[in-house]
């Protein structure tokens, strides 16, 4: 019975892709897969419930979802599967062990080229632990060499070079395309020696970041393949920009390269433009979003943010590109059996989410805490008492009590996209409703001690209107726009990307048919045979192909 649902899953998921494939290229993106192998929790109890901090997904559900989505890949066959980080719950070795051997049909088909980067949970992640009931202890994860070993098994044609100082690497699976895909994590920020224990622990954050060596690198490596023939698309997995206003100020762990950073988001966006490129696939949000950007020079680069395989709606993307587009599609999987009843995944991650609420609030509250702190200390400064949290664990049950029902629903609707076709007007009401509550909680339900606290804040906090800011905030995000692309809404879950014709060989080089399948006779000068990227090639044995030989362009 179980194999027949399975069947059924797959089949499903092949019908919800064919719109999109046909004889272009075909391209599947997934990310934050997020495997948690069985070893990592071996007895699910008091540890794991105190120690798992991070936000709702399927863990003990992700090998599974893996799985559906590698049968489906291995039935259809696209021609390219990237996968862009966080392959693993937390790094841990027995969860990078299983993605490995789990992709290892994928990595050795003839038919699918497989591209994997980290994420920032993948390497030196001071969470990674096994539990084991009431018990926890560390896990050593793996070393960058060691991630080289599993994942990244290339044939000769694909051309990779590497970077020298991190795991990026460009490739070149065809004629067409050549991907940069790019290591977007700052390894050197996390504080880890492996002795840690869980109450050592208070940031799990490694933030994305490129350097000037690793951008000029990136640079270079997209000239050449320009130069080459190919259109250029970069995959990494932090994201690049903003996909809705103020997502920096509320959720700056998302993006690369903060504000305050040498090399700031705009200064990339403009050199990667400069550089050719056009679309950059990422991941790390866990929402699904689509959008760009136009430099300050007028170009455009589009980001093609993809939500998590293994969230509380698990998804991925199949892509094709065909005649100067990219045709963007979201594939949601919705019947993959969890639970081995056949019940429909929405609802059960729906079920999952709301059983797990005080968790997800921990989760949530983890992360805004240390800012939360430094604004209390403002309230130091009135001339009454108030009733602030001191621990987090009074943070945690304040939000609890106030936020967890309108967060839950936040969050679903945030999943899988396209949020702004929904009324959030209700919602937004509902939440400031929330934040007035604790609001008076915070003044011991006193209502004359709220107006003369509400009064003096905009002292506090330099003059600023918080009421506007607070509503700004919360409708930007559902009204789903970015200024910095005048505010067009784009479809998050089925787009067409227009893209520039491709570059053709340099100016100078002309198209010349060999004879009789044969390189050289009428050509003269250099005898040497290169292929587009120019790296010399045997005559012997050549298959079809284009090549250049005395400056000119060979088709054979």
């Amino acid at each position: 019975m179980n194999n027949i649902k399975q069947t059924i899953a797959i089949a499903a998921t092949i019908l919800g892709i064919m719109t999109v494939q046909c004889q272009a290229l075909t391209i599947w993106h997934v990310t934050d897969i997020h495997v948690m192998a069985p070893e990592v929790c071996k007895n699910r109890g008091k540890a794991w419930e105190k120690y798992n901090i991070q936000l709702p997904q399927l863990d003990f559900e992700s090998p599974v979802l893996l799985q559906a989505i590698i049968d489906s890949a291995l039935i259809y066959k696209p021609d390219i599967v990237i996968i862009s980080g966080d392959l693993t719950k937390s790094g841990e070795r027995p969860s990078h062990e299983l993605v490995a051997k789990m992709l290892k049909p994928l990595m050795e088909s003839n038919d699918i080229k497989t591209y994997v980067i980290p994420g920032n949970h993948d390497l030196y992640n001071p969470t990674a632990y096994i539990f084991d009931g009431d018990e926890v202890k560390r896990d050593p994860g793996i070393t960058e060499d060691e991630f080289r070993q599993l994942y990244y098994h290339f044939d000769e044609a694909d051309a990779v070079r590497y970077d020298k100082t991190t795991l990026s690497y460009i490739a070149y699976p065809n004629d067409e395309l050549a991907l940069l895909c790019m290591d977007s994590n700052d390894w050197s920020t996390v504080i880890w020696n492996g002795t840690e224990t869980p109450d050592t622990i208070d940031n799990v954050s490694c933030p994305g970041k490129y350097s000037e060596a690793t951008l000029q690198w990136m640079e270079s490596e997209a000239k050449a393949a320009i130069e080459s023939g190919r259109r250029v698309f970069v995959v990494q997995h932090q994201t690049l920009f903003e996909h809705f206003d103020n997502e920096s100020a509320l959720l700056s762990s998302n993006l690369i390269n903060p504000k305050d950073s040498i090399i700031t988001r705009d200064v990339i966006i403009q050199r990667m433009a400069d550089a050719g490129i056009e679309v950059v696939f990422s991941g790390h949000r866990h929402f699904t979003d689509i959008n760009y950007m136009i430099t300050e020079t007028g170009q455009k680069v589009w980001e093609v943010n993809t939500g998590s395989a293994s969230h509380i709606r698990p998804q991925y993307r199949v892509c094709s590109l065909d005649d100067n587009k990219l045709n963007v599609s979201t594939v949601v999987m919705r019947n993959v059996d969890l639970d081995g009843k056949g019940t429909p995944t929405d609802e059960y991650a729906s079920k999952m989410l709301y059983d797990t609420r005080k968790e997800f609030c921990r989760s949530i509250c983890f992360t805004i805490w240390p800012s939360v702190q430094k604004v209390f200390t403002e309230f130091t400064a009135v001339p009454f008492q108030l009733n602030l949290p001191s621990t987090f664990d009074q943070f945690r049950d304040m939000i609890e009590r106030h936020f967890a029902d309108d967060i839950t629903k936040m969050y679903l609707d945030f999943a899988i996209g396209n949020e702004h076709l929904n009324d959030y007007t209700e919602f937004i009401d509902k939440v400031q409703d929330d934040i007035d509550a604790a609001i008076l909680e915070i003044c011991y339900d006193n209502e004359d001690l709220k107006s003369a606290m509400m009064a003096l804040l905009p002292l506090l906090l330099d003059g600023l209107d918080i009421a506007t800011i607070a509503k700004d905030y919360l409708a930007s995000p559902f009204g789903n726009y970015l200024s910095a692309n005048g505010g067009e809404i784009i479809d998050d879950q089925n787009c067409i990307i227009p893209l520039a014709a491709p570059h053709g060989i340099e100016d100078g080089i002309v198209e010349h048919k060999s004879q009789n399948g044969k390189i050289g006779g009428a050509i003269t000068g250099d005898t040497a045979i290169y292929d587009l990227s120019g790296r010399k090639i045997n005559a012997q044995s050549l298959p079809h192909g284009i090549y250049i030989v005395a400056g000119r362009k060979i088709i054979k």
